[in-house]
């Protein structure tokens, strides 16, 4: 009887089920380390975002200062940061994208603890900008 083609055998070539399990385990422990490493490089982001809106208050607060050169109020700071908007008095109300501990989006809380001082400038939750 004739071969039915010049390349076949009688032996059979492939991987076995051992070898293709080997592999799937391996690319599922090299994924789980990947979306591990993805969720902090999330969090290192959002924190440094944070940090971007303090330091935007705290160059308002400056801003404010060298145009009026008097101590600036909550109100000349809130101008000075144009965009995001702030709010409030007490505690500053900035509108950012992640909040410590919530993962979602809401107002990053920075108090100005004396007007006279921006080194008193600070994240109310440290967490939040840490």
């Amino acid at each position: 009887m004739k071969k039915l083609s010049k390349y076949s055998s009688g032996k059979q070539s492939g991987f076995t089920l051992v070898e293709l399990i080997i592999v799937i385990v391996i690319i599922g422990i090299l994924s789980a380390v990947a979306v591990i490493k993805m969720a902090n490089v999330t969090d290192a982001a959002n924190k440094s975002a944070n940090k971007a809106v303090l330091g935007m208050v705290k160059s308002a607060w400056s801003a404010a200062y060298a145009v009026t050169k008097v101590t600036p109020t909550a109100a000349s700071v809130i101008a000075q940061t144009g965009d995001p908007v702030c709010t409030g008095t007490g505690p500053l109300l900035c509108p950012v994208a992640w909040l410590s501990g919530t993962q979602a989006a809401g107002n990053l809380s920075i108090t100005i603890a004396d007007f006279t001082l921006p080194n008193t400038i600070a994240c109310t939750t440290h967490d939040d900008c840490d």
